[in-house]
């Protein structure tokens, strides 16, 4: 397949686009399987924002991501440094003067003005230059994470407006289920075949019905500046967003995905820090090599007149046994590395399996809600509606159906936005595409 020998972190981005685009972005629905007239004059004269759009958005503008370009002018300004030869420094000496005798002035006083500088041995310019390219390539490697923690941060918001929506929808139809209601019982009050309690009670839950869509109208408001803020909009205008609530798509196997998880960003990371390790270590070893100290200068006599030449080299004894304590502690830090990377690999693994059971669980309690006890529900309110205006039902019976398939309806949009949610986080664990269909593609 076309992805084998791409870069990973590259992939990733596409692959969290096209599956959030593919299992959000359907043509045929926005969100629920019915819509009123009024929803859809609605959703027309509202601005409408889709999934790719958002990612766009956010990449574009997102202030974190800003702060990399600074820290990447900062290693730039390192690797300059790093990229140095030892300087030079120029050096005045003057000798024998005020002192007694001869030495009481300045007359014997003697004057040297030298150069001296360093000449380095064991590489150690070349090390300084790996570590800050080291530090350069692991820096990548943090924006790269933070692009896709941003990604499927934004995946996550915008599910929760997507939801909202959704409950908003739900809200709408109890409204209109307690209006029904109300109509029904005020028509029984009428004919002196139930008590105007009823009707009170009916008109209680009318209200209450009312006050749920008033909340989860504000809800839906939130969860739209939360998504907005993503790209540091914080007063963006109320809109819409698209895609299939319900639409699942076919994960690929547990251990199909367990074998993937090395392509984690959080893994591959580690090989950038045991690259930084190396180079420090390189570095470390370069000074076991001891610097040669040069100096050069000239040196006058003020008695005589007279001028010569002086010079001079020096270079520290013992440096490699002085310097293994240093090693040792880099090498120690390098190993804490490794043991870092199969601690973290296990803690991913132990994370997707517990994911994966969750989304399968969420999976069957969803299609069971949708193939068996929603449509159950639906057929005993209808029958309890029947049966109350027949007298037949007390009208608690019939509050009571009310009640179970609203409560069912909502657990139904929990349970998919659980799914999908579960997915956003298997694709973060492995960087690949969740379901069997983007994988071919």
């Amino acid at each position: 397949m076309f992805y084998r020998n791409a870069d990973p972190v590259a992939l990733r981005v596409i692959f969290l686009c096209y599956f959030w685009f593919s299992l959000l972005l359907t043509p045929s629905v926005l969100i629920a399987k019915e819509k009123s007239i009024a929803e859809e004059n609605e959703s027309v004269a509202k601005p409408t924002l889709n999934l790719q759009q958002a990612l766009k958005l956010t990449l574009d503008s997102n202030p974190e991501l800003e702060l990399f370009q600074f820290q990447f002018q900062e290693l730039a300004g390192e690797m300059s440094t790093a990229s140095l030869n030892p300087g030079y420094q120029l050096g005045v000496e003057l000798e024998n003067f005020s002192g007694n005798g001869v030495f009481s002035g300045l007359d014997n006083s003697e004057l040297t003005v030298s150069l001296s500088s360093a000449i380095e041995l064991g590489g150690k310019l070349d090390a300084r230059q790996q570590v800050v390219s080291a530090n350069n390539d692991y820096l990548g490697t943090q924006k790269r994470l933070k692009t896709l923690e941003l990604l499927s941060e934004t995946a996550k918001r915008y599910l929760e407006v997507l939801a909202a929506q959704e409950r908003i929808k739900l809200a709408e139809e109890s409204v209109q289920i307690a209006q029904k209601a109300l109509t029904i019982v005020k028509r029984r009050v009428k004919l002196g075949a139930s008590m105007t309690a009823e009707a009170s009670r009916a008109e209680a839950s009318l209200a209450q019905a009312e006050l749920t869509l008033n909340k989860e109208q504000s809800y839906y408001r939130a969860a739209q500046v939360n998504l907005a803020s993503m790209w540091g909009e914080m007063d963006a205008p109320s809109f819409a967003v698209q895609g299939n609530l319900y639409q699942f798509g076919k994960s690929r196997s547990l251990e199909q995905l367990l074998a993937e998880i090395q392509n984690n960003p959080s893994i591959r990371q580690y090989a950038a820090l045991e690259r930084i390790r190396d180079a420090e270590l390189d570095l470390v070893r370069s000074n076991n090599q001891s610097d040669l100290n040069w100096s050069v200068g000239v040196v006058r006599n003020e008695a005589s007149g007279d001028m010569g030449l002086k010079a001079g080299f020096s270079m520290d004894l013992f440096s490699q046994s002085r310097n293994q304590g240093a090693y040792q502690r880099a090498q120690a830090i390098k190993e804490q590395t490794f043991v870092s990377k199969r601690t973290a690999l296990l803690r991913l693994q132990t994370q997707l399996a517990k994911t994966y059971q969750y989304r399968e669980q969420s999976i069957k309690t969803a299609q069971r809600l949708e193939q068996d006890v929603i449509p159950a529900l639906l057929s005993a309110l209808h029958d309890s509606e029947e049966a109350y205006q027949r007298g037949r039902y007390s009208y608690f019976e019939y509050v009571l159906a009310r009640q179970e398939l609203i409560a069912a309806k909502r657990k139904l949009i929990d349970e998919a936005v659980a799914i999908l949610l579960f997915g956003v986080t298997i694709e973060q664990l492995t960087a690949q595409p969740l379901t069997q269909s983007s994988v071919e593609l």
